[in-house]
């Protein structure tokens, strides 16, 4: 037997669904996951390059608000 025999190669796209409606999908959650971590290392990446000041921390969030936009 060979060791692909043990991969399942056709999952189920779904991973949950919301109220018996509104399907939460693989893909869906890893873009959203994607998301959250680069908005995480971009505040990591302002917190270390800028001296602290205020301004800095609302230019990160304002260049996140407008990623996701």
């Amino acid at each position: 037997m060979h060791n692909l025999d043990f991969i399942i190669w056709n999952f189920d796209p779904e991973l949950y669904t919301l109220f018996g409606k509104f399907p939460i999908r693989w893909y869906g959650l890893l873009f959203a996951l994607g998301f959250l971590i680069s908005q995480q290392v971009l505040f990591y990446i302002y917190k270390q390059e800028s001296d602290g000041s205020i301004k800095a921390k609302q230019n990160a969030e304002r260049m996140v608000e407008n990623m996701t936009i």
